[in-house]
């Protein structure tokens, strides 16, 4: 690179090439900061299901306006009504009331047909979206399997 170029965070050396990259954090370390320490929301969910995988902000305009923050946990356990142990789940969280607990989205909780599909570990909630103030939201299940369902052997 060029005295100067500064792309992809890459800083110049005195030779006029590119610095070397930084090293990456010892294995199993992880880190993350808030850039606002005065005004932090914190939530978490049950050990192992992985709450926060996914994240997306949403505007809610009926019945109500409010700011909420969808949170995918992959690894939620089921439903008791569910025939499954884990299948991941989505959850709810206000903005405006940071000291009340998310709430678990149940609506998608769909009657299903457990000789033709498999809700064990699907990872519900591994990529959550908006589709923008009033829309709709996208989650999605990425390991939920079909059994024989065009009663092919």
């Amino acid at each position: 690179g060029a005295p100067g170029d500064s792309r992809a965070g890459r800083h110049p050396r005195a030779d006029g090439g590119p610095a070397p990259p930084l090293p990456a954090p010892p294995a199993g370390l992880a880190g993350a900061f808030n850039l606002d320490t005065d005004n932090v929301i914190s939530w978490s969910g049950e050990t192992g299901s992985l709450f926060g995988f996914s994240l997306a902000m949403h505007r809610q305009l009926q019945p109500q306006e409010k700011w909420l923050l969808l949170v995918g946990a992959p690894r939620e356990k089921a439903f008791p009504t569910q025939q499954a142990n884990r299948t991941g789940g989505l959850y709810s969280c206000d903005i405006a009331s940071p000291y009340t607990d998310c709430m678990r989205v149940n609506k998608l909780v769909l009657n299903s047909d457990p000789t033709t599909e498999s809700k064990e570990d699907q990872w519900m909630g591994v990529t959550v979206q908006s589709q923008g103030p009033g829309g709709n939201v996208v989650v999605s299940a990425k390991r939920l399997t079909y059994k024989n369902i065009w009663g092919l052997e």
